[in-house]
């Protein structure tokens, strides 16, 4: 009984997810049908972002920025010559103001459209000292 109710709790969540998703990219749409992104000016720097993202481009643009406790706390152990390695770099919230604490970053991202926004995100910023890479990262070798 209880898995039963799981799913269909989780079926409501998709169902509202996906809702919220069609709303957002309808008014994306309103802009024209070359529409692919949104410019936010933020605390961390200036981002294209997606708008059928729920959270991270939801928090930059209507908050003006996303996750400052973690990046503080990242500070404290980054210098200005570290090398950081950034897993899942998603469209580069976090990648963007970490490579300014550190001499080399290294970021990886498997989402195809994720990456796209993350290069062109650290180019806009002009963060010279960072190499991306859209690979998904396993702890397996496999081809």
């Amino acid at each position: 009984m209880f898995n039963l109710l799981r799913r269909i709790n989780h079926a409501r969540l998709d169902r509202r997810t996906l809702k919220k998703l069609n709303e957002r990219i309808k008014k994306l749409v309103k802009f024209g049908p070359n529409a692919r992104a949104i410019y936010a000016r933020t605390k961390q720097g200036d981002f294209l972002v997606d708008p059928a993202d729920n959270f991270v481009a939801k928090k930059l643009l209507h908050d003006g920025e996303y996750a400052l406790r973690e990046i503080k706390l990242a500070s404290q152990f980054l210098k200005k010559g570290s090398n950081c390695l950034v897993l899942g770099g998603h469209i580069g919230a976090l990648v963007i103001p970490l490579a300014k604490l550190c001499k080399e970053l290294t970021v990886f991202e498997a989402n195809p459209k994720s990456f796209e926004f993350l290069s062109k995100n650290i180019l806009s910023n002009n963060i010279q000292n960072s190499k991306a890479y859209n690979k998904a990262v396993n702890h397996e070798k496999s081809p």
